[in-house]
């Protein structure tokens, strides 16, 4: 005894094979491919997501800034007490951080 499904046997239904030598012998001799189109706007959006992604990380992965501290700092720079090039550049290197964390802070609660 055989037992099938309900509707019984399924037809066999062509390979891609198959159906691209049909579409041959039609005439169609140009290969049958897939394409996708991602917008400008779509593009753009990834992008500014991507950037603020990027972004969040940073500030989650630096320490913690303390604003005195970056007021102290821009207070030396400007009164000449750092006097070195590479106190100068870390100095501007966290009030460069300070900012963007704080416009990325503003515009995620917006």
């Amino acid at each position: 005894m055989v037992i099938r499904g309900v509707g019984g046997p399924e037809p066999i239904k062509p390979n891609k094979d198959q159906e691209i030598k049909k579409l041959h012998q039609k005439g169609f001799n140009k290969p049958i491919e897939d394409e996708v189109s991602i917008s400008e706007s779509a593009k753009n959006v990834f992008q500014k997501n991507l950037e603020k992604e990027t972004a969040l990380n940073i500030i989650k992965n630096t320490p913690e800034i303390r604003p005195e501290a970056i007021q102290r700092g821009k207070e030396f720079i400007e009164s000449g007490r750092y006097k070195s090039e590479e106190a100068i550049n870390k100095v501007a290197q966290k009030i460069s951080e300070e900012i963007i964390a704080r416009l990325l802070i503003d515009e995620e609660d917006k």
